[in-house]
Order: C-alpha cells, then structure tokens, then sequence
C-alpha cells in the first residue's frame, strides 16, 4: 500500500488504498473474520477494569447489573447489585482493590484471595498495608 502518492502515479504492483485487505503471501485477499473469544454475559457492556497485583492481571466487567471474572477462560459471575440500567459503571484500583461503581449503586470493593478474586464484604473497613503507601 502506498498512499503517499496519487494513484495514478503508482506501479502496477502497488495500490493506493486497502480496507479490510490482507496481502500477505503476496497475494491481495479480504481480512479473516474476527473469532469471538468469550461472552461477556447478558445485557449491554457497562464498563470494564483490570486489577494489576505483583505481575498478576485479572480482568473484571460489568454487564446487565452484574460484574464477572474471567476464570480459565470462562464468565464467572462475582456480584450483581448494580443498577442494570446504568449507562456506564467505572473501575477504579485503588492500592490492591478494584473498585466499581454506577454512581446509583452502593460502590463495590474487589480484591485477590488465594489467587481469584472476591468482593469485599459490604461492611469491612479498608486499610492499606504499609507497603501499600
């Protein structure tokens, strides 16, 4: 592809313009389709977030009200006390907790035990280790 130039000045074996357009191999041929790679549960996307600890990742999304995991490879569901209605629902770490939050909703409060995630019990005080700080 060049579209640095106009196409009327190109070679024969250049183009101008590719969407959608795959030419490896050689030869010029329409992108693959994309494969799904999981379901992110029912209702519409709220938001999603990722919880980062010690090199360790998880990702975390609310649909439909509800907040998943992913847990090999599969939607785990980890709560669903948030407003299905809500347009969008924001994720927050804050020290090693993920926060989540629809801004009609008592917030959420998510953390790492035993290497899955769990919510926070709704009562709990939260204090940052001193290596937290």
């Amino acid at each position: 592809m060049n579209s640095g130039l106009y196409p009327q000045l190109l070679s024969s074996s250049q183009y101008a313009r590719g969407i959608n357009l795959t030419t490896r191999g050689g030869q010029a041929s329409t992108r693959t389709a994309f494969q799904l790679a999981a379901r992110l549960g029912p209702g519409p996307l709220q938001g999603a977030g990722v919880l980062r600890l010690e090199g360790r990742e998880h990702f975390l999304w609310a649909a439909g009200g509800k907040v998943y995991v992913l847990r090999s490879g599969a939607p785990v569901e980890l709560w669903s006390g948030l407003s299905p209605s809500a347009p969008a629902v924001h994720f927050t770490q804050v020290y090693r907790w993920l926060v989540a939050q629809d801004g009609a909703s008592r917030p959420a409060v998510f953390e790492e035990v035993g290497g899955e995630v769990v919510r926070v019990a709704k009562d709990t005080t939260l204090e940052p280790d001193s290596g937290d700080t």
